[in-house]
């Protein structure tokens, strides 16, 4: 059992994904409505692939987006 857990747990073997909490001072609202724009867009701007985010926070007059991404 032990052996199992050890061998799960490497790094090599079986990788996490990193997520990291951004903040957008603009909102593209043409980036909201499409996934796949919005993921090309985060991935430009953070220099990484980005797996898969969520948007946590919307604030139109602010004109602010709170963005939890996965990036692999």
């Amino acid at each position: 059992m032990l052996l199992g857990a050890w061998a799960l747990d490497h790094p090599r073997i079986l990788q996490s994904a990193d997520g990291v909490k951004i903040t957008l001072d603009k909102i593209d609202a043409h980036a909201l409505s499409d996934p796949e724009a919005m993921r090309a867009d985060l991935s430009e701007r953070l220099g990484v692939d980005v797996m898969s985010y969520q948007i946590t926070a919307l604030d139109y007059i602010n004109d602010m987006a709170r963005i939890w991404v996965a990036n692999a």
